[in-house]
């Protein structure tokens, strides 16, 4: 029989976000920078690599970036 906390992690229900990136002002260019981590990062969650993390204690998977430019 499984713990517990193993039982409580199956039945959470992931949900899946959509993660915002917001640029302004010189952090447009170093996002577009050749080697921006997080460029790669967010090109990889948009490629099908979801994010995991949490929100609120919730489970939770982030599966598309949209990046916003402020200027």
């Amino acid at each position: 029989m499984p713990c517990p906390d193993t039982r409580a992690r199956r039945r959470r229900v992931k949900l899946a976000y959509t993660g915002i990136e917001v640029k302004s002002g010189s952090a447009i260019d170093a996002y577009n920078r050749p080697g921006n981590t997080q460029r790669q990062f967010d090109e990889a969650v948009d490629a099908g690599t979801p994010a995991r993390g949490k929100l609120d204690g919730e489970d939770i998977v982030v599966t598309r970036v949209e990046v916003e430019i402020v200027q």
